[in-house]
């Protein structure tokens, strides 16, 4: 039972690192991101360099609410429309 309780610590505590690399927006670099980001108060250009080995994706709306407006592949650099960006 023990056993079985650490590894389910160890694999949970695995999950909450985020992407590895930078994730920049607008010019503001974004260490390690993780989650839901909000990158703007309203829907607004951006521009996106993914830096990471995680695909981003660009919600229209706060909260990584709303249509997905783009997805952004590792090593890209992309113009996007949105509020906030969702990256694991």
């Amino acid at each position: 039972m023990c056993a079985v309780a650490g590894t389910l610590i160890l694999s949970a505590a695995g999950t909450a690192t985020g992407a590895e690399g930078v994730l920049i927006v607008n010019d503001t670099a974004h260490e390690n991101p993780s989650g839901c980001l909000p990158v703007a108060d309203q829907p607004s250009p951006l521009q996106i360099m993914n830096d990471t080995g995680s695909v981003a994706t660009v919600h229209l709306e706060a909260g990584c609410a709303g249509p997905i407006t783009e997805t952004v592949v590792p090593g890209s650099d992309i113009d996007a429309f949105g509020s906030s960006i969702r990256i694991e």
